[in-house]
């Protein structure tokens, strides 16, 4: 879908006078920016309807329980998407939340974002017990019984700082699973850099704010996060064609988790 049908649709379809601009940053090439007079938008193109639908779920879900996530703008016919030839337009609310990253030479998270971001998270698994959503189940050879939303893509990127309060995007790679996985995604994406190697000091401070109090969970689930890492690791080498220069980091984060976590 081209800009100018995106253009029109928009404007027909949510009554916005705006101009659309691709997105680079987004791998997938499905996302686009919205300007108006009034503020700014984010549209995403998506071809399962299912899919559409789960996202709807899921940001109800996090919104409506206090995690800040994008509200879905709801157009003129009262709905969530626009449908054109089997291919469906959502449109998303902006947030203006800026990087987690307290400082670009060390790439460190403030310890007090470090200890906001566990409790969100930790807020959030505690949310979906069951997968109602019908979500993807994912599966690393573990079995805790303590199953929820998984965010499964939990970057810097797509966790922002919004004057102290935490705000999530993206879930498009959502899936249901042991929440031991997220926790074991974030600290690899988080904690662990080709560039900057390892916060071992942020990660425990990770840890012990998401565990707070419930220290017999924390001791039975901190013996997998290094397994979930690994196999998270393996998972994405798999099934993403993320070119040499991603890969590369990919098993230099592999290392680094099989030397130090």
């Amino acid at each position: 879908m081209n800009i100018k049908i995106i253009s029109e649709v928009i404007k027909n379809s949510y009554g916005i006078v705006n101009r659309v601009v691709k997105n680079l940053k987004s791998t997938d090439g499905n996302v686009y920016d919205v300007f108006t007079q009034d503020g700014r938008y984010i549209v995403k193109i998506y071809n399962d309807l299912k899919h559409v639908n789960k996202m709807i779920r899921i940001v109800d879900m996090l919104n409506v329980n206090n995690i800040k996530v994008p509200n879905i703008i709801t157009n003129l016919f009262n709905l969530k998407y626009i449908s054109i030839n089997n291919i469906y337009l959502v449109v998303y609310e902006f947030l203006n939340g800026k990087s987690i990253i307290n400082d670009d030479i060390t790439g460190l998270i403030s310890r007090e974002i470090i200890i906001k971001i566990a409790k969100e998270v930790r807020k959030m698994h505690d949310l979906m017990i069951y997968n109602d959503i019908e979500l993807e189940e994912i599966n690393f050879n573990i079995n805790l019984n303590r199953k929820s939303l998984l965010h499964f893509d939990l970057t810097k990127e797509n966790i922002l700082n919004n004057n102290g309060n935490i705000e999530f995007i993206d879930f498009d790679d959502a899936k249901y699973g042991e929440s031991v996985i997220d926790i074991s995604i974030l600290i690899a994406l988080l904690f662990f850099s080709k560039k900057r190697g390892v916060d071992l000091k942020g990660i425990q401070l990770f840890i012990d704010s998401y565990y707070g109090y419930d220290i017999e969970l924390k001791k039975l689930e901190i013996k997998f996060i290094k397994k979930c890492a690994l196999n998270w690791i393996d998972y994405t080498l798999k099934n993403n064609d993320l070119g040499i220069s991603i890969n590369e980091s990919f098993e230099t984060k592999k290392k680094l988790i099989k030397e130090y976590l």
